[in-house]
């Protein structure tokens, strides 16, 4: 299956995960950090049942992201696996969790329940078109990986930073010899601007 081989690729040494269910409620099966091959036999070994409150499920893995355990020094992303059909709204909480950085992304394996609504609410919710995939095969792997470490703006980071410096009296500056490149004026003020976009 799709979800089989998503988790056959990522490198157990790179990523921590945390495994939480949304069937009639929300629970964390497996906290962070969780090995990738314990959590991979759990979710293969789960039947998908009960009364979907994915806003729950998602607010849940929001705080464990945002917990002791969480890294926040690393990207975090909230994985959510569904059949597509929910009972609740889950915008809320997804906004939130986005609002502290946190990409959250959705792969929908769906049922005969699922209508357009439902996947255009949960589009709307993730709020990228990018971010919702439904009923990928598993040679889409590869892709789906791309899409959840894709970079996505996030107003409170920072693009670009500006350092700068003064020339001692006693040396002299090189047109040049900065890296990046710099601005020097005749007051022998140093401005090199860094693009961290």
């Amino acid at each position: 299956t799709f979800l089989n081989s998503l988790l056959l690729q990522l490198d157990p040494s790179l990523v921590d995960l945390a495994l939480v269910t949304f069937s009639n409620g929300a629970g964390v099966e497996m906290p962070l950090p969780s090995a990738v091959p314990d959590v991979r036999s759990r979710v293969l070994s789960r039947l998908a049942d009960g009364d979907t409150r994915m806003g729950a499920g998602v607010a849940l893995a929001h705080s464990q992201l945002l917990g002791p355990h969480g890294d926040r020094s690393l990207p975090q992303t909230i994985l959510i696996v569904s059949d597509g059909v929910f009972k609740d709204d889950p915008a809320a909480a997804i906004a939130a969790a986005q609002a502290d950085g946190i990409r959250v992304r959705a792969i929908v394996l769906s049922t005969p329940g699922i209508e357009a609504e439902a996947q255009a609410r949960l589009d709307a919710a993730v709020g990228d078109g990018d971010s919702v995939l439904v009923d990928p095969l598993p040679e889409m792997v590869g892709e789906a990986l791309q899409r959840l470490v894709a970079f996505r703006p996030n107003p409170g980071l920072f693009r670009s930073i500006t350092v700068t410096d003064v020339v001692p009296g006693n040396m002299t500056y090189l047109d040049g010899t900065a890296h990046p490149d710099a601005v020097h004026d005749e007051e022998d003020v140093l401005a090199v601007v860094v693009d961290l976009g």
